[in-house]
C-alpha cells in the first residue's frame, strides 16, 4: 500500500458531504421549497481493496451512461456526470423531492505508478464500479557510476559495490568512498 499525501480540502469536502447527507436524513435540507438544493450532488461511495486491485464503488441509480464522464488527470481520477430531473406533467402536484438531481464531481487521487490504460469501468444496476490495478511497489535499482580507471555500483541501500580493489572512507549519508588501488 502507498502513502498518499494529505489533501485538507479533500478532508473538508468530504465531511461536508457526510454533514449535508446527515442533514438530510433528518429532513433539514437546507433547499427551496421542492426539497431541491441549487447547485449540484455527491453520489455515495465506497473504496476498497482486493487482491491487487482498488476497487471504488459509486452510487449512480437514475444517471445514464451516456452522462458519466471518467477522466485522468495529474495522478487523480474523476468522476462526473449528471442525473436528469424527468419533467413531470403541469396538472401533477409535488408534495415532496427527496431525489437529487443536476450535475456531480468526484475526485479520487490516484497511487503513484498507477497505468492509466489498465483501469475498468462499469455501470450496473445503477452502481459504478472502478477497478484500479494498484501499481507495484517501487524496487530499488543499481546505476553504475564509471570513471577513467575505476567503476562501482551505487545501490538505494547507501553502500557501493566495487569491482576493483581499493580502501573504503566512510561519507555523510550511509555512504562510503572507495579509493582506486595502490599500485
Amino acid at each position: 500500500m502507498s502513502i498518499m499525501r494529505w489533501d485538507p480540502t479533500r478532508e473538508l469536502a468530504a465531511a461536508q458531504s457526510e454533514m449535508r447527507r446527515m442533514l438530510e436524513v433528518l429532513g433539514i435540507s437546507g433547499g427551496e421549497g421542492s426539497g431541491q438544493r441549487s447547485g449540484g450532488w455527491l453520489p455515495a461511495m465506497d473504496v476498497r481493496e482486493e487482491g491487487n486491485e482498488i476497487v471504488v464503488e459509486m452510487e449512480l441509480a437514475g444517471v445514464r451512461p451516456e452522462d458519466v464522464d471518467i477522466e485522468i488527470e495529474n495522478g487523480a481520477l474523476t468522476v462526473s456526470g449528471e442525473r436528469q430531473q424527468q419533467q413531470r406533467a403541469e396538472d401533477r402536484r409535488q408534495i415532496r423531492v427527496e431525489r437529487r438531481f443536476g450535475r456531480f464531481t468526484r475526485t479520487l487521487p490516484l497511487p503513484p505508478g498507477i497505468d492509466d490504460g489498465s483501469i475498468k469501468a462499469e455501470l450496473r444496476d445503477g452502481l459504478l464500479e472502478l477497478r484500479i490495478p494498484t501499481p507495484e511497489e517501487p524496487k530499488p535499482r543499481r546505476v553504475e557510476l564509471r570513471s577513467s580507471g575505476s567503476s562501482r555500483t551505487i545501490d538505494s541501500g547507501g553502500g557501493d559495490n566495487s569491482r576493483e580493489g581499493g580502501s573504503s572512507t566512510a561519507m555523510p549519508d550511509g555512504m562510503s568512498e572507495r579509493s582506486a588501488p595502490s599500485a
